[in-house]
């Protein structure tokens, strides 16, 4: 079984930095706690809090994104104002407990619902990643009317690799369920279950130190918040299957 792990460190005051605020390096990890197979946000309930309904850490601060009827339940668009985001937050209140998500066997999933708004395909809209917050481990965009996922060695942006990107038209007020997955030596990516798309890389996937933003960026004059709807987003260190997202799929219909 794959867990997401993360790692509760023990770190001085003057080492806050290296850890959660950006450089990323001398860190401690004194104890690693395996507290679920992902993270997962459905988007339910009320005020600016989006619950990981998986483990209790890593919850969301929501800026500017506001509920709407989603695919299953309620979803959050970004579309209303711009930077609209959730801070997925990693980095603690308590300096001596800073997370890590870590990635040991070089293998990460990230799905969700995705409906599309207007769009420009000369713009790139933010989906999940740490940009503008020191080390990035990856970023998922749409950008030219498609998903793309760009992995960053050692979490630094001038040493960047594009893993995989979608070859999709993708239709206005729509959902759409996209699962992009990579297991070290192989991306692939699947819309509503089907493989569109596959790429045979090999490049790390680094450690995520500082917080996640899903769906946007604080402000950011080079990427825009994503143009529509995200639901039951999900982020795991590990691979989902095909017939694992089939079997989601169904569940929904059933």
């Amino acid at each position: 079984m794959k867990y997401l792990v993360v790692c509760a460190s023990i770190i001085l005051t003057s080492m806050l930095t290296g850890c959660g605020g950006g450089s990323g390096g001398n860190s401690s990890d004194d104890s690693i706690s395996d507290l679920g197979t992902e993270a997962i946000y459905k988007f339910e309930g009320n005020g600016t809090t989006a619950i990981n309904s998986s483990f209790d850490k890593m919850h969301g601060t929501i800026v500017g994104a506001i509920r709407v009827e989603g695919k299953v339940g309620k979803a959050l668009s970004f579309e209303s104002n711009n930077p609209s985001y959730v801070e997925l937050n990693i980095l603690s209140d308590n300096i001596n407990e800073e997370l890590i998500i870590d990635f040991p066997d070089n293998q990460i999933s990230i799905e969700g619902w995705y409906k599309l708004s207007d769009f420009n395909n000369a713009d790139e809209y933010y989906v999940l990643g740490s940009r503008n917050n020191g080390l990035n481990p990856f970023d998922l965009v749409f950008y030219n009317g498609n998903f793309k996922l760009t992995l960053f060695k050692d979490g630094y942006s001038d040493n960047s690799v594009d893993v995989i990107e979608s070859d999709y038209e993708f239709e206005k007020d729509v959902w759409y369920y996209v699962s992009i997955t990579y297991d070290g030596d192989i991306a692939r990516l699947y819309i509503d279950g089907i493989e569109n798309t596959s790429n045979a890389i090999i490049t790390p996937v680094s450690r995520a130190y500082n917080d996640l933003f899903l769906g946007g960026v604080p402000p950011n004059g080079n990427t825009d918040s994503f143009p529509g709807a995200i639901d039951e987003f999900k982020l795991l260190q590990g691979v989902r299957s095909q017939t694992e997202i089939l079997e989601y799929l169904d569940s929904l219909i059933q």
